[in-house]
């Protein structure tokens, strides 16, 4: 169906010669005569040519007449098999150069007008074999649309005409440019860039909108990029497919038959697809606009395009009308992980289309960073099914796009929860027509009992019976509302507002503490995120608070205030130690390199030199004639060099105060002065952006340069003394080689000033920040741009790395400061946020703790230790390929491709015993039921039993011809079952390791085998695409073969033993009765490959992993889904119910592992995360513990128990004080003043109970550097 629905938009030449062949035949009997001939054996190609046939007749009495001015024979078919126009041959003033592209209906060739003008242009005429009247009727409109567009960014139309052959053309701008997504990823043009020419192409959109045409056909190949002067230009060609919106185009009726698609499936709207009589207006184009900035954004289409054709009309219909693409962002994400598992997904699971952008750069998590939020729904408000719901025009887009640029707040936002709330009374219909029904009854039932008081006893039980019925409909609605709540609290862990995120659930929590799902979500982000709390208790100035760092020692806290004093601070406690006093506000302040003395620079136009012990000043004061800006010690310590707005740097003897030497020249005031590492040169910068360097032995300038900058905001060098860093106020930095002062990269730009730089401690890297409320990466050697920029929602004033350069911070006038990680440019944790702007920050010597000075006169330290969430980890030298626990929970086996299996304590991870050894790598494995003996299986095809408390083989080499995949011990112990690659499952003793019964053959790899519950039976799955139950003590076969149309990946029992789950790469699972062998649901579709399928311990659900990045949960009578896809961000190859089936595991090929509510599909952890793909994950038997194993040579255990409810209130208020904001009674977030959360560990400490939360609490306010590795 799918071949025959969409044959016109492409005939191949052989069926359009056979095509127009037949349409010469007078009579249905000669034209089945001429096609039983050409066509022979091939039935497919009769096929499609029939269907063009069909069409053909469709077209009825439609357009007649040749184009005007043309004879023609009246009995003339509609498609003449006239040769094509060659090359050199004239159409009108024009002569054909080279054909330069072919569209569905159209050749386009490059040609050579010769009067009255010589110039270059693109004609376009009807493709041969394509010439249908209605074809002729879409390329009158195409070309008396162009007519009247008259805009920069649309190709101009210049003639028009018909050839000899009755074909019409028109000729219009030869653009010579390539399709704008090829552009933009051949110059690497950044997101900003990107934008920038999309913006210019609404504009083009917008045109034609007004002037009542709608393209309907926008599409890369639609859109050529030119370069003007050195600048992109976009084109819109080819309005081919245009419409008139308010006007008549033709003479000729245009018009699209209901069943054939105009426009290119990626690209073609939800009203395109309906094929309904609702006409298609400009909101057509919001819809395509959108999808090319989605495939601007990610590289791909919402929809891919060859999936779109292949899977058939009706298919391709319901998938652009129904199914929700993923969001920009979620795409992006799933490219790079994708790209970390270092396996290749594209071979099984990606559209040929899709892998064809090798040229494209994978995405970095900044740019995920940078797409997901506004750019996300921009995106998906063009691409709303209800077109209602798409901006109202192109130019309302453009506007949007450019709020983004100028970090404006835009106008599309997420959908509103009513909308939300009526997109899920939709898919639940019958509970809301229910309730709906309910309200109306009520209402009839009043007026009942008004008007009948007669039947008052009757009406009252009637009323009693629709009370009841409407708080149940209540109570369903209020269930919905709680969902929709959830949802909003999980986009915001997932765009890594933590605290926000929190405050929503603490928020659900006090309105109802026996919300479950809220519960576990809650105590799962305070256990498995990482979250900075304050470290001691605040340190207050009576002013605005300007620096503060760390001594070297990291034992105290030296700050600088308006409020002209510098102090210093007990690292640990937050007491004062000592105080030094200047008569003017303090601009600057550093320790020492030896942390014994610090030195402030003041608006009293002095600089001092302290005592860090006990704040005595240690040197006269050292004096300029107006504001010292800045101070700061030599390396050795020897020296201080101060910059003052007296136009001049001095140098000073550290010891005595003395003046050594001052720098004259400068022709303003001095900013700043910063030493070189090696302390031979000093650099200074000013206020009308120059900087010198100089040589301290002798004070000569050695070099002056003229930045550009308009005023050096600061200055860096490199950690080798071979770069100068500058940052300004005319929206740049720059770096300079410091041997000759030239530029080595062009300027490192911003939108807006430029306040501080910096370098990591390897040199590697540039941090900037801006008033423009970013931060920046740059590559410090030629000042590329490194990832997406780092936003905060207010100006950036700084930036530090961390010593170890992997965690970076900032700070902001938006009242926060962040952590980032260097590597992958997300937030490490919330926010740190005070009442007001924090201007400056240090971390400590260790990196494990951080100190931020604010505007509301605060000193905060803080713990900011980034810890696993994992609660142990096993480690092997290879691929860890499996992972389980025992039956009592106490011990865990791993297998290896390193050789090995081992068993490790559940309790902390220890290994118990000596590996157990193997001549290759071990596979896979497992416990007998009473824990007392492992089984494992290798790769060169034996299996082995040992004992568990010894690790001693009792049992086998049980030998197969070729590597064995999967091995279970039967339920009583005796026997034990394994999977292999030679095309058999094996059923062998497993005291003696001899077969205890014939080979169960399949004819390919047999992937898994496992026991019925009682043990009587076998399945197997296998690559001949089937599964087999067979009996496990004779080898019969007592079903059918279950076959699916691919490999079978995954076959198991269900509880009873009456049922069978089947997986497949076919993109289904399937549940088949024992012994009849016959399924008894529908196909449990996917759009992928099935990894897995497991049925819930009652046997009622059924769980699906697969690689469309979902697992599913279905009615395992019905097949039915009972909840929301649970998505992924990576392929799903792992899923499994805890033990008393209310909660689902699903691990992913990106190293993640989450566990889900049951019912509702709600995720009810945080995202488990390990690296590399995991090869298994389990539940331990309480259920409140998982395990994963790496292909990264680890296996992890993580603690996530279900949380006990009702939520006591103390515990609420506690969680949203740690997260620093609350939802207010308006629905606002609000800040929560820091004392609270001392109020709350003040609290705590009088509690005695040492119940869940209570633990939780204390694990939580512990330093993380003296916590153990789990709360629980």
């Amino acid at each position: 169906m799918g071949d025959e629905s969409n044959l016109a938009v492409n005939p191949t030449a052989s069926e359009q010669a056979v095509f127009a062949e037949a349409l010469q035949r007078a009579t249905l009997d000669a034209r089945a005569a001429y096609l039983d001939s050409a066509c022979g054996a091939d039935v497919a190609l009769r096929r499609r040519v029939e269907a063009l046939l069909g069409a053909a007749e469709s077209a009825g009495d439609f357009l007649e007449r040749p184009p005007a001015g043309l004879a023609a024979d009246a009995g003339s078919p509609l498609v003449t098999p006239v040769l094509s126009e060659k090359l050199g041959d004239r159409i009108g003033r024009y002569k054909l150069l080279e054909q330069i592209g072919e569209g569905g209906c159209g050749v386009v060739y490059m040609a050579e007008q010769e009067e009255p003008v010589r110039r270059r242009v693109a004609l376009k005429v009807i493709k041969l074999g394509m010439d249908t009247k209605s074809v002729i009727a879409r390329f009158e409109a195409e070309r008396q649309a162009l007519a009247m567009m008259d805009h920069p960014n649309i190709a101009k139309v210049f003639d028009g005409g018909a050839t000899r052959a009755g074909r019409p053309y028109f000729v219009m701008e030869l653009v010579r440019g390539v399709p704008i997504t090829q552009f933009c990823d051949e110059a690497r043009l950044p997101t900003a860039s990107r934008l920038r020419l999309f913006i210019q192409v609404c504009q083009a959109v917008e045109h034609a909108h007004q002037k009542g045409v709608s393209h309907r056909d926008l599409k890369p190949s639609n859109i050529l990029v030119t370069v003007n002067d050195g600048s992109p230009v976009p084109k819109v060609i080819d309005f081919g497919i245009a419409k008139a919106a308010g006007q008549r185009l033709t003479d000729k009726t245009l018009f699209t038959q209901f069943h054939s698609f105009i426009g290119t499936p990626a690209y073609t709207s939800p009203e395109q697809a309906e094929m309904s009589s609702v006409d298609i207006d400009t909101r057509t184009d919001i819809y395509s606009l959108g999808v090319l900035l989605y495939e601007l954004l990610t590289g791909r289409t919402p929809f891919d395009g060859e999936e779109l054709l292949r899977s058939g009309l009706d298919e391709m219909r319901r998938v652009i009308r129904e199914e929700e693409p993923l969001r920009p962002s979620t795409r992006l994400t799933l490219e790079l992980k994708r790209a970390r598992t270092g396996v290749s997904v594209a071979r099984d699971s990606e559209p040929k289309s899709a892998r064809g952008q090798a040229s494209r750069e994978l995405p970095t998590k900044n740019l995920i960073q940078h797409v997901r939020g506004d750019l996300d729904w921009i995106v998906m408000k063009c691409l709303e099914k209800d077109r209602s719901r798409r901006y109202e025009t192109a130019s309302g887009m453009a506007a949007d796009v450019q709020r983004h640029l100028n970090h404006e707040p835009i106008l599309a936002r997420p959908p509103s929860r009513l909308y939300r709330l009526q997109k899920a009374s939709r898919r639940n219909r019958i509970a809301f027509v229910a309730t709906t029904a309910l309200a109306i009854a009520l209402l009839g039932g009043a007026v009942v009992g008004t008007t009948q008081a007669i039947r008052a006893r009757s009406a009252e039980r009637e009323q009693a019976r629709l009370r009841r019925q409407a708080e149940t409909a209540n109570s369903d609605l209020r269930h919905s509302v709680s969902l929709l709540e959830l949802e909003r609290a999980e986009d915001l862990f997932r765009g890594n507002d933590s605290s926000a995120g929190v405050a929503h659930l603490t928020a659900m929590l006090r309105r109802d503490s026996s919300n479950s799902i809220a519960a576990s979500r809650l105590v799962s982000s305070l256990a498995h995120r990482n979250w900075a709390l304050p470290a001691t208790t605040p340190m207050r100035h009576l002013d605005r608070v300007y620096i503060v760092s760390f001594s070297p020692d990291g034992r105290r806290v030296l700050s600088a205030s308006w409020d002209k004093t510098a102090r210093i601070w007990d690292a640990a406690t937050g007491s004062p130690i000592a105080t030094a006093r200047h008569e003017g506000q303090i601009l600057f302040a550093r320790y020492d390199a030896a942390g014994a003395r610090f030195v402030t620079a003041s608006a009293d136009g002095t600089a001092r030199i302290w005592s860090a012990t006990n704040g005595a000043a240690l040197t006269p004061p050292l004096r300029h004639d107006g504001k010292v800006y800045w101070a700061e010690f030599s390396p050795n310590g020897r020296s201080v060099v101060t910059a003052s707005a007296d136009k001049t740097a001095r140098i000073w003897n550290a010891r005595s105060g003395a003046l050594e030497r001052e720098l004259r020249g400068h022709d303003t005031e001095v900013l700043v002065a910063r030493f070189t590492p090696d302390g031979d040169a000093i650099a200074t910068g000013t206020q009308w952006g120059a900087i010198r360097l100089w040589d301290v032995s002798s004070g000569k300038t050695l070099f002056h340069i003229e930045s550009g900058h308009g005023r050096i905001n600061a200055l860096a060098l490199s950690p080798d003394g071979r770069t100068i860093a500058s940052a300004g106020a005319y929206f740049t930095a720059r770096l300079w080689n410091a041997a000759n002062g030239q530029p080595i990269s062009a300027p490192l730009d911003h939108t807006n000033n430029v306040h501080h730089i910096a370098f990591s401690p390897d040199g590697r890297l540039v941090l900037t920040t801006s008033q423009d409320g970013t931060a920046k990466l740059w590559n410090a050697t030629n000042g590329f741009p490194i990832g997406e920029p780092l936003r905060h929602e207010g100006a950036v004033v700084y930036g530090e790395f961390s010593p170890d350069g992997r965690i970076l911070v900032t700070t902001s006038f938006d009242n926060a400061a962040r952590l980032w990680d260097v590597g992958t440019g997300l937030p490490l944790s919330q926010p740190l946020r005070e009442q007001e702007a924090i201007l400056h920050a240090g971390f400590s010597p260790d990196g494990q703790r951080l100190v931020t000075a604010s505007f509301d006169w605060m000193v905060q330290v803080w713990n900011i230790l980034q810890r696993s969430s994992a609660t142990f980890e096993m480690h092997h030298t290879n691929s860890v390929t499996a992972v389980a626990f025992n039956a009592r929970g106490d011990a865990l086996l791993t297998t290896s491709f390193d050789g090995t299996a081992r068993l490790w304590s559940a309790r902390d991870g220890e290994p118990l015993g000596d590996p157990m050894r193997h001549e290759a790598g071990v596979q896979c494995g497992d416990f007998s039921p009473d824990g007392r003996r492992v089984v494992t299986a290798s790769t060169n095809g034996t299996a082995r039993v040992w004992d568990a408390a010894t690790g001693r083989q009792v049992a086998g080499p049980a030998r197969h011809a070729k590597e064995i995949w999967f091995t279970q011990f039967s339920p009583d112990g005796e026997h034990f079952v394994t999977a292999s690659a030679d095309g058999t499952a094996r059923v062998w003793d497993s005291r003696s390791g001899q077969p205890s019964a014939p080979p169960l053959r399949h004819t390919d790899q047999v992937l898994t085998a496992r026991f019925s519950p009682d043990g009587q039976f076998v399945v197997t799955a296998s690559e001949d695409n089937s599964a087999r139950v067979w009996n496990a003590k004779t080898g019969e076969p007592i079903t059918e073969p279950l076959w699916h149309v691919d490999h079978v990946k995954w076959a198991g029992f269900s509880p009873d033993g009456e049922r069978v789950a089947t997986a497949s790469r076919d993109n289904r699972a399937a549940i088949w009765a024992v012994p009849s062998g016959r399924r008894i649901t529908p196909w449990l579709q996917h759009a992928r490959i099935v990894e897995k399928a497991a049925f819930s311990p009652d046997g009622r659900r059924v769980v699906t992993g697969s690689m469309d990045l979902t697992a599913r949960v279905w009615d395992a009578k019905t097949g039915q889904a009972l909840t929301p896809p649970l998505r992924h961000d990576s392929p799903v190859s792992q899923v499994a119910f805890s033990p008393d089936g209310g909660r689902i595991l699903t691990a992913g090929w990106n190293g993640t592992a989450r566990v889900w509510d049951a019912s509702t599909g709600q995720p009810l952890t945080e995202w488990l995360k390990g690296d590399g793909l995991l090869a298994e994950a389990c539940f331990d038997p309480t259920g409140r513990r998982v395990a994963a194993a790496s292909h990264q040579g680890r296996a992890r255990v993580w603690d996530a128990p279900p949380a006990p409810t009702p939520v006591p209130d103390w515990f609420l208020h506690l969680a949203g004080a740690a997260g620093g904001i609350r939802m207010g009674p308006l629905g606002n977030l609000e800040l929560v003043p820091r004392e609270e959360l001392d109020a709350c560990g003040r609290e705590l400490k009088t509690r005695a109970a040492n119940g869940f939360y209570e633990n939780l609490a204390r694990w939580f306010l512990t330093d993380p550097s003296q916590r153990r590795a789990t709360p629980f």
